[in-house]
C-alpha cells in the first residue's frame, strides 16, 4: 500500500475525512505512545474528534500457568464449580520467589476510552493535533459475546471458559515489582499527546500527499490504574495519501522512544515500531468505508519476550456518514488478527468530527 499510494493518480478534492484511527486498547500496550494512522493532508480548518472506543481484552502472558496461582485461576475445574477469580497476592509473591527474570501478567477487562482530539492547521504545511483521551477499566458486559463469537466459528478461547465474567483483573509482576487493579470503573484522564506535523507535500494530479510527525506523551494519567506510564514519551512519523478514483490510500510509519513504566524500574521497557495502511471507498456522496490494518510492537516485548516479543496485528473497519458540511459519523468494528497476549480481543468504535 505505501508503494501503491506513491504512485501518480489524478487526485479527487474530497472532504477532509481522514482514515479509520483507533488505539490498541490492550492495558500494557496502551500505557505507551504508539502512532496512529494519520492524514498526510491536513484539515483546512481546525477539527474536533470526539473518538468513543469500547474494547474487550482476555490475555495473559505464556508462563501464568507455571505459577500456582496462575494454574488455580485458569487451570481446568471440575464441571459445576465456580469460576477463580484472580489471587493477586499470591502470585505476585510467587512470581517474586521464583527465579525466572520473565514477567507475568494478566488482563481481563473491558476498557472505555474517549479520545477528544483538536487539530489545527497553519496553512497547508504545519499542524498541531492534541490528543486527551479519558480511559476507564470496567467488568463490562460482552464476554458471553465474545465466548460465544469463537465458539461459531471454531476459534481457540485461551482459557475464557475458566476465568469469572465481567470482572476487571489486571495484573503484572516481574521480580519483586508488581500492582493489580480490579476496579472499580473512574474513568480519568490518560496520557495526554501533543503532535506536530510537517507536510512539505499536499495531494495533488501530480503527487501524493507527505508529512512527518514528531509527536509527545506526557505522564498525566494515573499508572496505578494502568492508565498512563508514569514517563514522557517521543515519537517520530512519516505519512502518505494517494487518491485513485472513489478510492483513497492511506500508509503511516512511525517509531516511538520510550520512557521507564513507573513502579517497574527494573522492568525493561523498548523503542517500537508501528505500521498502519489504510483506504476509504467512498460508494455514495455522503457515505464511505473505512478499512485500517495495523502491525504494533510492543514496550515491553523484552520483559515477556515470550508473550509480548512479537508484533500485533489488528485490523478495524467502519462506515462514515457526512452529515453536514461540518459534522460526520462514524461506527466501527475492531478485532485482532494474531497475538491475543498483546491485543484486545474484539472492539466498537462511534465517532464525531466537527469542523467549525
Amino acid at each position: 500500500l505505501m508503494a501503491l499510494a506513491l504512485l501518480a493518480a489524478p487526485a479527487d478534492p474530497w472532504p477532509d475525512g481522514g482514515p479509520f484511527r483507533f488505539v490498541n486498547a490492550h492495558p500494557l500496550h496502551a500505557l505507551f505512545l504508539d502512532t496512529p494512522v494519520l492524514d498526510a493532508n491536513l484539515p483546512r480548518h481546525g477539527t474536533f474528534d470526539a473518538r468513543l472506543q469500547q474494547t474487550n481484552t482476555w490475555a495473559s502472558s505464556n508462563n501464568l500457568t507455571l505459577y500456582p496461582a496462575g494454574f488455580a485461576f485458569i487451570g481446568p475445574r471440575p464441571p459445576g464449580t465456580p469460576r477463580r477469580r484472580l489471587d493477586p497476592v499470591a502470585l505476585a509473591a510467587e512470581v517474586s520467589a521464583g527465579a525466572s527474570r520473565d514477567g507475568v501478567f494478566v488482563a481481563d477487562t473491558e476498557t472505555t476510552r474517549l479520545d477528544l482530539i483538536y487539530t489545527q492547521p497553519f496553512g497547508d504545511r504545519w499542524g498541531l493535533e492534541l490528543d486527551v483521551p479519558v480511559v476507564g477499566h470496567v467488568g463490562g458486559v460482552f464476554d458471553s459475546t465474545v465466548d460465544n463469537f469463537h465458539a461459531w466459528f471454531g476459534y481457540p478461547n485461551a482459557n475464557r471458559p475458566a476465568t469469572p465474567r465481567n470482572l476487571t483483573q489486571i495484573f503484572f509482576a516481574r521480580g519483586t515489582e508488581s500492582r493489580f487493579y480490579g476496579g472499580p470503573f473512574e474513568p480519568t484522564f490518560g496520557d495526554v499527546v501533543l503532535r506536530a506535523t510537517h507536510a512539505p507535500l499536499r495531494e495533488t494530479a501530480e503527487h501524493c500527499a507527505f508529512a512527518v510527525s514528531v509527536a509527545v506523551k506526557a505522564p498525566t494519567g494515573p499508572a496505578s490504574r494502568f492508565v498512563g506510564s508514569g514517563s514522557w514519551d517521543y515519537g517520530l512519523a512519516s505519512s502518505v495519501r494517494r487518491t485513485f478514483g472513489a478510492v483513497r490510500v492511506y500508509a503511516t510509519l512511525g517509531h516511538a522512544w520510550h520512557g521507564r513504566w513507573k513502579g517497574f524500574p527494573n522492568t525493561p521497557v523498548k523503542g517500537t515500531w508501528d505500521f498502519h495502511a489504510g483506504t476509504t471507498w467512498r460508494f455514495a456522496p455522503h457515505w464511505a468505508f473505512d478499512t485500517t490494518i495495523t502491525r504494533q510492537e510492543h514496550a515491553l516485548g523484552d520483559a515477556l519476550p515470550g508473550s509480548l516479543g512479537r508484533a500485533a496485528w489488528l485490523i478495524g473497519g467502519n462506515v462514515r456518514h457526512t452529515l453536514s458540511r461540518r459534522l460526520t459519523f462514524e461506527f466501527g468494528l475492531l478485532e485482532n488478527i494474531t497475538e491475543f497476549n498483546n491485543t484486545y480481543d474484539a472492539g466498537l468504535l462511534t465517532a464525531l468530527r466537527w469542523s467549525p
